[in-house]
């Protein structure tokens, strides 16, 4: 709970077949010394609310009006005796009209937040058994991720984190951003007493009782590690950090607008949208309104990113296979036109179709054979900039990484190889930061 807020004691049925509920406010006086305050219920869609109520410590009870058939979301807002409004925790809560006691549903998805290499973006992926509608108590899975980093024992400052959202129907491989925020799991080296490297396995479960109160089991199969973290869903968190989070999605939103406009479509409209974001947020105080305007904005863009999807992929197809062929004609031999050929039909094939995942297949392997022919000059690119770069680099042994730099730069000089040079390079790249490999394009892991 936020340091300053009032602490409340909410009780309340979270599913109902009545039109109304009874709903239980208690003042906890251990966090808020005073006497009394008062609180109001108001609904979500301002259609009712219980006024202003003085409660103390004893409590009282509240009759709140229920829409029919719906998922009915109630704030929560705390007064003192002036009659300014505190902070108070929880702020709000929800009570389902229309579900049988007992046997309550989830009214969304519930997932988590994984990157998506081909969109270079975090989307949300539904674990399986919290899909909407499924009941409550639910359980739902994720196997077969991956650790991004290394986690030490003892480190704290080594973290796994798993962002849990909640989504409507539809919202597998939608971004995240535009999907309600729910909690961080956060695993650190504290609470691991052997090393998990980075690229391990690790599956989750996640469990959500009748009020959707949340737990997760955070599974390393080749540790036969579990841990085990109750979720904060006050959604405290999303609040807290709004700014640094609408600073994040503006940035991220223009690239991607500015993504767009290469591929030739008309973004002005977004983009001149954005603009009044970024001008409310430099301006305005009031960060949870710009952070709604700001997802009708990233809604907009995710629909124009997703109605053109198989339009994008084509010209990048068309484009990937251009280049190859080019490479090809200078560096190539027959066994690799062979191939080229042989893409090249494939290509056909998918366009004809347009089927998506053929074709990020298709463009995968054309992608993989380009950096085949070319890996000499990839190699030589990458040890160039990096022996430009080298004093502006945090390098995890910077003695070692002038040393094998040095050493590429002799084979570079001495009718190079790939043989002779991709291993130093690879080793160069290992003595770099975790942030700084990726400015190596990701070409030359083992």
């Amino acid at each position: 709970m936020p340091s300053g807020s009032v602490s409340l004691e909410v009780g309340y049925e979270a599913t109902s077949v009545e039109l109304s509920e009874w709903v239980s406010i208690r003042l906890d006086k251990s966090d808020y010394p005073q006497d009394k305050i008062w609180i109001e219920l108001v609904r979500g869609d301002k259609a009712w609310s219980s006024g202003r109520i003085l409660i103390d410590a004893k409590g009282d009870v509240v009759e709140a009006l229920l829409a029919e058939g719906k998922s009915n979301v109630f704030s929560v807002l705390a007064y003192n005796e002036q009659g300014s409004q505190l902070s108070c925790f929880p702020d709000e809560f929800v009570i389902i009209q229309g579900t049988k006691i007992g046997s309550a549903t989830l009214p969304y998805n519930i997932g988590i937040a994984t990157w998506d290499d081909h969109k270079e973006k975090k989307v949300f992926s539904v674990l399986q058994g919290l899909e909407k509608n499924k009941p409550l108590p639910g359980v739902g899975v994720r196997n077969g991720l991956k650790t991004t980093n290394v986690l030490r024992p003892g480190i704290e400052s080594d973290t796994l984190r798993i962002p849990v959202y909640q989504a409507e129907e539809d919202s597998e491989g939608r971004s995240v951003s535009i999907y309600e925020y729910v909690a961080d799991v956060v695993i650190t080296g504290k609470d691991i007493t052997m090393q998990i490297q980075a690229g391990s396995n690790v599956d989750i479960t996640l469990k959500a009782d009748n009020s959707e109160m949340m737990a997760m089991e955070v599974f390393f199969p080749l540790q036969d590690i579990t841990i085990s973290k109750i979720l904060d869903t006050s959604k405290k968190q999303s609040l807290a950090d709004a700014e640094s989070f609408i600073s994040e999605e503006i940035r991220n939103a223009e690239n991607r607008l500015f993504e767009m406009e290469k591929f030739g479509f008309e973004v002005s409209s977004l983009q001149k949208d954005l603009e009044i974001v970024k001008s409310e947020n430099r301006n305005s105080s009031e960060k949870k309104a710009v952070l709604q305007h700001l997802k009708e904005v990233l809604r907009k863009l995710e629909h124009l990113e997703y109605s053109t999807e198989w339009e994008r992929l084509e010209k990048e197809l068309k484009d990937e296979y251009e280049r190859l062929k080019r490479a090809n004609e200078k560096l190539g031999n027959d066994k690799s036109s062979q191939t080229v050929n042989q893409l090249y039909s494939q290509m056909n094939q998918v366009i004809q179709s347009k089927n998506v995942d053929l074709g990020r297949e298709v463009l995968e392997q054309m992608h993989s054979l380009f950096i085949h022919l070319t890996m000499l000059f990839q190699c030589m690119a990458v040890i160039q900039d990096l022996n430009e770069r080298f004093d502006y680099i945090q390098w995890i042994d910077k003695v070692k990484a002038r040393q094998l730099i040095n050493r590429a730069i002799q084979i570079i000089n001495n009718r190079p190889t790939v043989e002779l040079l991709q291993p130093v390079t690879i080793d160069v790249i290992e003595m770099l930061p975790q942030a700084e490999r990726g400015n190596t394009g990701g070409l030359l892991g083992r």
